[in-house]
């Protein structure tokens, strides 16, 4: 359920889960004079989608990007500093 939002007059941008998210996105909009495509962001990855995996292996995930966010993160931390969701959940 979304709760918060961000608003300019009577324009609402778009509603947010919490309000480090809801203030992220406000921030990029002010920083961006209230320009709606600065919110639109391209992402580009390559996915090896043959690649044969055994289900009985654990195998070690890097995460270089926010999965939420989607900002650069470093390896091993707990918390993004962006967007301030626990990162070892996606582990």
């Amino acid at each position: 359920m979304k709760l918060f939002y961000v608003k300019k007059g009577d324009t609402i941008y778009d509603y947010y889960e919490t309000i480090p998210e809801a203030y992220f996105y406000k921030k990029k909009l002010m920083d961006n004079q209230w320009d709606i495509n600065c919110l639109i962001d391209k992402v580009i990855e390559v996915i090896e989608i043959n690649k044969k995996l055994d289900v009985n292996t654990i195998y070690e995930v890097d995460i270089k990007y926010c999965p939420h966010c989607r900002h650069r993160i470093k390896k091993n931390i707990e918390e993004c500093p962006h967007c301030g969701i626990k990162l070892k959940d996606y582990y």
